[in-house]
């Protein structure tokens, strides 16, 4: 039997190292103190950042001066470090050029026949405006501009003219359309003779109304350039474009290769229909190492990606096993930096949600008043048009990366320090000289490791039946002048996410 060779990987290359990838939804054939750290990918404005700048992270105040208050950037970082422990870097993105800026218009109408109040969110931001009797629709405006500009890190400017408040997003770009308003408690205005409205575009089936007229993408590729040579073990992204989304999944599957810095969780957000996230998943995603989250008409889109990618980053790096915590389970878990939905007919249903799951789409719920993550799953769904699970659970991704880098560490620093040569195994049973590494030698250090993480009363709980699933190693003589390759199944342990009961009564 021939074993698969990582791709790419010939008899020219010579480089010593360790050379792996993961496959994916493959047929049967010390890490954990390493940090994990997050990448936030977003605008920059007017910000100390130059162009494409990749920064760290470790105080979120300077963070977002240097990416510009109000930026997506900033709201990025102020969100991701709501997850305590969070390692942070950050990638300033320049606005598109010729792009233009969304708006949304808070309209008040009719002078105050007695004292009255209103209040209102924008995207996370909750306001409560109270006025007297006799308040003109500009007064009215003019307390509303107030609130809105004495915000820290507002995403937008808010300007009253006559008792229209514009707010114009601070950043340019189509993204801004995905910042909402919502109207939340209009009884304090019975009786006043006032009335409050939203103006911008399509109201969502949650009463959102998004912000309108923004215009103009980033170009990608010169943001891909710039994320290419760094390694970042998840990566939250402002952007989420069909376009977009697949040039940002093609390159991250890509530096998980064996000549890549290392495999990259690529987190995107979506608050716009249930329908249209699914689309995103499923057409332009649709990778083991992409993840798509959705919540309707609440969190704009990059503060979700940075919600879930920094809260991962802290949970699967956790001190559970020798290789961190990357079989956790994220059911109903509270998502730090994420609202609830804002009624709870909101929520979304066990219908929508299950469509969600089975199109590659993360769904964050509430619960208790908190938004939670209902089922933390991977974007890939289908093989070519067919619906494909076998990656469904986050931890189906993340789980063989770490094994992958355990045993990478194990050959690096202990095997082939040990064994610095290599040759063949020895004919008629004899044993090889020492110093010198077999395919039976390797294989069998591999297999004790893989135990070590098996669902045994000593094990890690990572893996299912790791004694079943051995690693095959064969010596190749081309390689790198000789080399010991190795293809290692790993079956990941499922996790317990529901169960099904039948109650009969009986007489």
């Amino acid at each position: 039997m021939l074993l698969l060779i990582p791709t790419g990987l010939t008899g020219s290359v010579k480089t010593p190292g360790a050379y792996s990838e993961v496959r994916y939804a493959q047929a049967r054939g010390g890490i954990g103190s390493i940090p994990r750290y997050v990448l936030l990918v977003g605008y920059k404005v007017g910000s100390a950042a130059t162009d494409y700048e990749i920064f760290d992270v470790t105080d979120p105040t300077e963070g977002i001066t240097k990416a510009g208050e109000g930026s997506e950037l900033a709201g990025m970082i102020e969100t991701a470090f709501q997850t305590d422990g969070v390692l942070v870097k950050a990638c300033a993105v320049p606005e598109p050029s010729g792009g233009a800026q969304a708006a949304l218009d808070i309209v008040v109408s009719g002078t105050a026949a007695k004292a009255g109040s209103f209040s209102f969110w924008l995207d996370d931001e909750y306001f409560s405006i109270g006025f007297q009797s006799g308040a003109t629709p500009t007064q009215i405006g003019d307390l509303v501009e107030t609130e809105i500009a004495a915000r820290a890190n507002i995403f937008c400017s808010p300007n009253n003219v006559t008792g229209t408040v514009t707010n114009t997003a601070l950043n340019k770009g189509a993204r801004g359309n995905s910042h909402i308003a919502y109207l939340d408690d209009l009884a304090g205005l019975s009786g006043t003779g006032v009335t409050v409205a939203l103006s911008g575009g399509t109201a969502l089936a949650n009463g959102a109304v998004p912000f309108a007229g923004g215009s103009g993408v980033e170009t990608i590729t010169t943001v891909l350039n710039a994320t290419l040579a760094g390694r970042y073990d998840y990566t939250a992204w402002g952007a989420n474009t069909s376009t977009e989304v697949a040039a940002i999944s093609a390159q991250g599957s890509s530096k998980g290769g064996p000549f890549g810095p290392g495999p990259e969780n690529m987190v995107f957000g979506h608050n716009g229909t249930q329908s249209a996230a699914s689309t995103l998943s499923q057409n332009s995603c649709n990778q083991a190492l992409g993840q798509v989250v959705w919540q309707l008409g609440r969190t704009h889109p990059s503060k979700l990606a940075a919600a879930m990618a920094s809260y991962r980053s802290v949970i699967e790096a956790a001190p559970v096993t020798d290789l961190g915590d990357p079989n956790h389970r994220f059911d109903r878990e509270v998502l730090p930096g994420v609202p609830s939905h804002f009624r709870n007919e909101h929520i979304p249903s066990r219908t929508v949600t299950d469509v969600c799951l089975n199109s590659g789409v993360t769904p964050i719920g509430t619960r208790n008043n908190l938004a939670v993550i209902v089922l933390a799953i991977t974007a890939r769904s289908l093989d070519g048009a067919t619906p494909d699970y076998r990656v469904l659970d986050v931890s189906k991704a993340v789980v063989p990366q770490r094994v992958r880098e355990h045993i990478d560490d194990v050959w690096e620093n202990e095997h082939a320090v040990a064994n610095p040569h290599v040759a063949p195994d020895p004919p008629d049973g004899k044993l090889p000289a020492e110093g010198v590494s077999t395919p039976k030698l390797w294989a069998a250090t591999i297999n004790a490791e893989l135990a070590r993480f098996g669902d045994t009363e000593e094990g890690q709980l990572l893996l299912e039946d790791p004694a079943g699933n051995l690693a095959v190693v064969q010596y190749n003589a081309t390689l790198g002048g000789g080399c010991l390759v190795a293809n290692i199944p790993t079956k990941v342990l499922n996790q317990n996410h529901l169960t099904a009961t039948v109650v009969r009564q009986i007489g």
